[in-house]
């Protein structure tokens, strides 16, 4: 496999988050024999990818996804990890911070449903005030 890619979704606190793991096999799916293409799939690698190489060809990949969940925590040493990868892969964890904002139904409603009748109301209040604001500067005795 020459591609691993992390897609991190979301996260859902500061140390709670949720993502994809996709593992691209590296030959081309023509050039796979049907039966270790069997294999593959039998791993979970369903889906397919089309890429162009540098010389313009299309070529089908193999890949699998792998949902997950995880955590955040301090890490540990080096010296305690029990299996190692034969050669280290590089990832990098862009942290994006989505906030979505849940409306209660019933306020929607009530916002929806007030909403005309609050617009009626200054359009009906308006002149009035307005009448009431104008006569008041216009009569008002100023102190001698």
């Amino acid at each position: 496999m020459d591609f691993i890619e992390l897609r991190l979704f979301s996260f859902d606190s500061d140390t709670k988050f949720r993502g994809i793991l996709q593992f691209r096999y590296a030959v081309p799916l023509d050039d796979i024999p049907k039966l270790d293409q069997q294999k593959l799939k039998q791993l979970g690698f369903h889906q397919k990818l089309i890429l162009d190489d540098a010389q313009g060809n299309r070529h089908t990949y193999l890949y699998a996804s792998i949902a997950f969940n995880g955590t955040q925590y301090q890490g540990i040493s080096t010296d305690l990890i029990q299996h190692k990868m034969s050669q280290p892969y590089p990832v990098q964890i862009a942290k994006t911070i989505i906030q979505k904002h849940k409306k209660n139904k019933v306020q929607s409603t009530a916002g929806a449903l007030l909403m005309p009748l609050a617009i009626g109301v200054d359009i009906v209040t308006f002149p009035i005030a307005f009448g009431v604001v104008t006569y008041g500067l216009t009569h008002s005795q100023s102190p001698k």
